[in-house]
């Protein structure tokens, strides 16, 4: 993906996107599917269990209805008297009985007494026969199973309906022959109906009461045509749950009733839901999609495109197609990569700028190569037959030494001094050196003034082998003579020293003349930081000559600074680094210049 570009990675987003839709859209229709059975058949487990806690309460209802009646002593009578002419009597008080019987257990459908007298029932004479031949246990209450009974006239019931059939023997209790003996049976019917939830919503569910025999009755209101269902609802009998077809069958026996129920649920019906859904959340999933392509659409227009127009101005750019740096590159996007172009603007503004300011340095520092070169030349001119000029200094010295003129002796001495030391070495000295040529110089100037200067010398004695650049004193102290003593009557004092301060070298020049105006101070000074080459027209060209030869061999901030109070006194600081850098070396400046 890293060394894909943005289109494809934003492609194999999308494809990613879609097939984790459609993945997700399959496995949660697979778990919702799973999940609505599972609940379903819990569900159906717990109606089912419903269902067979009534089936086993009607069970023990029809049960205690036949206790009641084998010790009724109505039952007995009806059973065991002799027939009489006041028959009559005997069918009236058992129709009495029975009617208080219904009215205590509603449940009951239907009583049958089957004895010596007319059968008493509703129920038709071959359920009956098949009722009694399916009665095994002649020593307790039995379900007979399920039959099928037309309505008896009530408007409120169907006209075919299903009972749960009892049969029980009835026993003597008169203490004579017929004691605990069998004197009649009893068959009770329960409507199958009765055990109906009308409050319980079984949704795709059938639900049936099946016997052992195969006859099946519905328990629900909404439960399917059985002949529409699968035959193992009848024909088999298993337990558990069990798979037939589209339907899921689940079956529990009720112990000690031969009844089983039975529940039938259409998987397609219940399903359907579950395709809806299915349906709705791939729907929903293609409006993602949908929406997803529209954000990719956007994404590209907006962030996309202007990184390949980006893209491709930089590329054209380094490629040496430098006609693109003059054209300004616009994107349609949004603010961040308008905000970016604007920024790769500004910063091609700033190449260009820094390009034509180093053009114009490579320019001046060729300029400044020239002048070096010519200072050289100069320089070499001013050695030529240098001993010359000095043996004709030795010798003017002592034509004034034989005539007795001791001071233009001295003077002659000074002079070959400064010239010697001006011409000869490099252009580096120890500091030592410098200070002897500047007393040279001072001794000559002090000849001229008389009286007029007296000088004051404070030299740190670390500070004496510093390696320094040649005549950067004298030019300060022409300086010093010509602003500050040769203008005054009176004597001018000047003070020298030097120091090591915060790791710099200081040397300070130091005299208490009229000083200088506020005004030309700081032309002085602009003229300092003005200062470029060794060349110019300035008033002052020596104290910017020794300024640049300062910043050209040790840098910022190294250099020369000027302060002045009037009427006090004028002091030029010389600040230089107490090593020579690793530089070649300056050609020196002259010593006849104007300070």
């Amino acid at each position: 993906m890293q060394r894909q570009t943005i289109r494809r990675q934003l492609n194999t987003v999308a494809a990613v996107v879609v097939l984790s839709f459609v993945v997700v859209g399959i496995l949660t229709a697979h778990f919702l599917t799973e999940i609505l059975i599972s609940k379903n058949a819990e569900y159906t487990q717990y109606t089912t269990d419903k269902y067979a806690q009534e089936v086993r309460y009607i069970h023990n209802k029809a049960q205690a209805v036949m206790n009641f009646l084998q010790y009724s002593a109505e039952i007995h009578s009806y059973f065991e008297q002799e027939q009489t002419s006041n028959e009559y009597a005997i069918y009236r008080d058992m129709d009495e009985f029975l009617t208080s019987v219904y009215l205590i257990y509603p449940e009951l459908d239907d009583i049958a007494l089957l004895g010596r007298r007319q059968d008493r029932t509703k129920l038709r004479g071959e359920d009956i026969q098949i009722m009694l031949e399916r009665y095994n246990d002649k020593q307790q209450t039995s379900c007979v199973g399920i039959f099928v009974q037309k309505d008896d006239g009530r408007p409120s019931t169907p006209w075919k309906y299903e009972v749960l059939a009892f049969v029980s023997n009835l026993y003597g209790t008169s203490f004579d022959n017929s004691y605990a003996k069998p004197v009649g049976q009893c068959i009770l019917t329960i409507r199958i109906d009765e055990l109906m939830y009308e409050d319980l919503d079984q949704g795709e569910t059938s639900f049936f009461l099946v016997d052992s025999h195969g006859v099946a009755a519905p328990l629900n209101a909404n439960a399917k045509n059985l002949e529409t269902l699968p035959d193992e609802i009848t024909e088999e009998s298993f337990e558990g749950e069990k798979s037939v077809g589209q339907y899921l069958l689940i079956s529990k026996q009720i112990d000690d009733c031969n009844i089983r129920i039975v529940s039938c649920t259409d998987k397609n019906s219940l399903l359907s839901d579950v395709g809806y859904m299915q349906w709705l959340l791939f729907l929903i999933c293609g409006m993602s999609v949908a929406l997803l392509f529209i954000t990719l659409i956007l994404i590209h227009r907006s962030l996309v495109r202007p990184i390949y127009a980006l893209h491709y101005y930089m590329h054209e750019i380094t490629s040496g197609n430098y006609t693109h740096i003059k054209k300004k590159i616009q994107v349609n996007g949004n603010c961040e990569m308008q905000e970016l172009a604007a920024d790769l603007n500004a910063l091609i503004d700033e190449f260009e700028l820094r390009s034509h300011r180093l053009f114009e340095t490579t320019e001046r520092m060729y300029g400044l190569e020239i002048e070096k070169q010519k200072a050289e030349i100069s320089f070499l001119r001013s050695q030529i037959n240098p001993h010359f000029l000095y043996n004709s200094l030795e010798t003017i010295r002592g034509l004034c030494n034989r005539g007795g003129l001791f001071t233009a002796s001295g003077i002659a001495t000074a002079l070959g001094k400064i010239f010697r030391y001006s011409i000869k070495g490099g252009s580096t000295v120890k500091l030592r050196d410098e200070i002897d040529a500047a007393k040279a110089y001072i001794g000559i100037q002090s000849a001229r003034f008389s009286d007029k200067v007296q000088v004051i010398y404070h030299f740190d004695p670390d500070t004496l082998e510093v390696p320094v650049i040649k005549m950067i004193l004298q030019p300060l102290l022409e300086n010093t003579f010509k602003y500050a003593v040769e203008p005054r009557n009176e004597q001018t004092t000047l003070y020298i020293s030097s120091a090591l301060i915060d790791g710099a070298l200081v040397i300070t020049v130091y005299d208490d003349g009229e000083g200088i105006s506020p005004e030309r101070l700081a032309e002085l000074r602009a003229q300092l930081d003005a200062a470029q080459t060794f060349s110019g027209t300035s008033d002052h060209i020596g104290l910017c000559n020794v300024h640049l030869r300062i910043r050209m061999m040790y840098g910022p901030p190294y250099g020369l600074t000027i302060d002045s109070t009037p009427n006090e006194g004028t002091k030029v600081t010389l600040r230089l680094a107490p090593k020579l850098p690793d530089t070649p070396q300056l050609p020196q400046s002259g010593g006849d210049t104007d300070a």
